[in-house]
């Protein structure tokens, strides 16, 4: 792919400009020094525990807040709260919005929260090696993606205690079926 990038911005530049692009190794769980000696576990010289140990519950704390978004809107919807806040003239499409960027706004404090602790005092991986860009983008988009999903999940419920309830199997398979899936193609 570089060959043919660099190939069309010459073509298009008269062969004044082209493209040179480098690659980077991804960064390593286990050090190449490990295989030569047997890791030092009680020191973590050669083994990222933490980081194997955050691969498998990342993926779950970030959709804990399914469970309270869903369960919120159904509990409005439940106790006729909704149709109250109509009748003082609340239309859907505002009802709608506010709820999705009061629920976005929680996201973000959590993720923020989340963040700090896990790059100022854990150290981890994940949040330290990666540019706060990328990142930023992936927690957006993902904070995006959850809050849509979410409301969405409430059109389908008319109880509060059955939508935590199934907000919660959702939460437990998705993420069970998620790490299958990690587990078999890598």
């Amino acid at each position: 792919i570089n060959m043919v990038s660099d190939g069309v911005m010459r073509e298009h530049t008269n062969g004044k400009i082209g493209i040179k692009s480098e690659m980077e190794d991804f960064p390593q769980r286990v050090k190449p020094e490990c295989f030569d000696k047997f890791p030092n576990l009680a020191t973590g010289s050669c083994l990222d525990i933490l980081g194997f140990v955050a691969n498998r519950f990342l993926p779950p704390i970030l959709n804990m807040l399914t469970i309270p978004f869903i369960s919120v809107i159904v509990y409005e919807k439940e106790k006729k709260l909704r149709d109250i806040m109509k009748m003082m003239g609340l239309t859907m499409p505002i009802y709608w919005a506010i709820n999705s960027l009061v629920f976005f706004l929680e996201y973000v404090a959590y993720i923020g929260v989340l963040w700090f602790l896990c790059a100022a005092f854990v150290d981890l991986g994940f949040f330290t090696m990666h540019s706060p860009v990328v990142l930023a983008a992936f927690f957006t988009s993902w904070g995006l993606a959850l809050v849509a999903l979410s409301l969405l999940l409430s059109v389908f419920f008319s109880s509060a205690l059955l939508a935590g309830i199934v907000g919660g199997l959702y939460w437990f398979f998705i993420d069970t079926a998620g790490q299958i899936l990690v587990w078999t193609y890598t």
